[in-house]
């Protein structure tokens, strides 16, 4: 699904997720939520990513809900966090070994 309110960039292990909506300065509407989701989505199931940057365009992270758009009746009234919290995501991947568990003479040494 292409999503332009929504970019995702992988670099070196790093996804980053733009919300692109600089003109209503980042207010989620249905079409962010997918997005946002989707990009949630990837993160979880994409084995080559390891860390996560969310941030919005425009110099504004985001104002919550796009109060416009639920006024106008374009939005259900619940497609913010709640729609995102409900979405069924994969369990997350277990974290990478520590070093005490891969060898335990690491940390285990006394420190003089």
């Amino acid at each position: 699904m292409n999503n332009e309110m929504v970019l995702q960039k992988l670099d070196s292990g790093l996804l980053t997720i733009t919300m692109n909506r600089p003109d209503r300065r980042n207010a989620l509407n249905p079409d962010m939520t997918r997005g946002l989701v989707e990009a949630a989505r990837r993160a979880a199931e994409d084995h080559e990513v390891r860390a996560v940057l969310l941030k919005g365009a425009g110099g504004t992270f985001c104002v919550g809900g796009d109060v416009k758009s639920m006024a106008e009746g374009r939005a259900p009234l619940a497609f913010g966090w709640p729609a995102i919290s409900a979405s069924p995501l994969p369990p997350p991947r277990s974290p990478p070994p520590s070093p005490r568990s891969v060898c335990p003479a690491i940390t285990a040494a006394p420190i003089s």
